[in-house]
């Protein structure tokens, strides 16, 4: 029995290790192969398609050393991209792959989506054309409104505002599953901490919320600041300890330059260690002004009641604005 382990162990440890003669063990193919049946595959019945990044997707799910995942996407419209996910054995010779899940779409079914969908996002760009704006996707759903001309707050407002009403109108073409990340990039770079929050029920959008983009290096100044200057105490007097990135800013959707920061604190007596999550006790708003530079105008602390999460908190200071 103490041998039986040992070689269970070994081979277990040579899966894991080895690139190809680990899964030639158990009948898997080599990345190569995988890489080699793909392109061919594609140059047979897609040949509009590229692809990048394979990598085999073995698990405990589908328990197929063949399994390999890859990003494909069209060489003269890399916004037209998806992810597939595919036996590399079972690929040869064939002219669609079956989605890994039930009733789930075809690899044929998700390209066309996927056409439609770069096609509708054009026919949105359109609509906002008089604001010089070019739509760029950063991630699946995270838009670029890339602004060509100096622009005001108030021409970024009345873009986004068309771009929400463009999304409602065009929503049958579009493939969005999930809540859109609205960035904004002007020529002068005084609006590129903007980030616009919009909901997506069924296919329905509304803008959420407005906040200060925490890849910003605004972001970064206003958590210097309220490292500052938000006191660290309740009324009280009792000593709080800011949470580690729990800071959100949101933006007044009538005064870009107003903003509200929202800074959750955990109790003085947590428990030094990251596996516990410990729940805020309270957070405190810090209402600035961001122009040349950053004011602060007003703060206040406020307990955490317990049927209010974090995200309710950020949302209810914003529409309070």
């Amino acid at each position: 029995m103490k041998y039986f382990f040992v070689i269970i162990a070994a081979i277990s440890l040579l899966l894991v290790s080895c690139n190809y003669t680990g899964w030639a063990i158990i009948g898997g193919v080599s990345k190569k192969t995988a890489s080699k049946n793909l392109a061919a595959f594609l140059k047979e019945n897609y040949p509009k398609l590229d692809y990048k990044n394979v990598k085999r997707f073995f698990n405990s799910g589908n328990m197929n050393p063949n399994m390999f995942m890859a990003e494909v996407y069209e060489t003269n419209r890399p916004e037209i991209s998806f992810a597939v996910f595919f036996d590399a054995k079972k690929i040869v010779g064939t002219t669609d792959i079956p989605s890994q899940y039930l009733d789930g779409p075809s690899f044929s079914e998700i390209y066309k989506k996927q056409v439609i969908h770069a096609d509708t996002m054009l026919k949105l760009e359109h609509q906002l054309k008089e604001y010089s704006v070019h739509i760029s996707t950063k991630s699946y759903n995270t838009l670029i409104l890339n602004f060509e001309k100096e622009t005001t707050e108030n021409e970024i407002r009345l873009a986004a505002e068309q771009c929400i009403i463009g999304l409602n109108e065009l929503s049958n073409g579009l493939n969005f599953h999930s809540n859109i990340a609205l960035k904004i990039k002007d020529t002068e770079e005084k609006f590129d901490w903007l980030l616009f929050i919009i909901n997506r029920n069924v296919d329905h959008y509304t803008l959420q919320s407005i906040r200060c983009d925490k890849e910003s290096f605004l972001f970064k100044e206003l958590k210097n600041f309220s490292h500052k200057y938000l006191i660290t105490q309740t009324p009280e007097g009792e000593a709080l300890k800011p949470q580690e990135n729990t800071l959100e800013a949101v933006v007044n959707p009538n005064d870009y330059s107003a903003l509200s920061l929202i800074q959750f604190y955990d109790p003085k007596t947590k428990p030094n260690t990251p596996k516990n999550f410990i729940r805020a006790i309270g957070y405190k708003v810090g209402k600035v002004t961001v122009n040349n530079r950053i004011d602060l105008i007003a703060q206040q602390y406020h307990p955490l009641p317990e049927n209010l999460g974090y995200h309710q908190v950020v949302l209810n200071v914003y529409n309070n604005f």
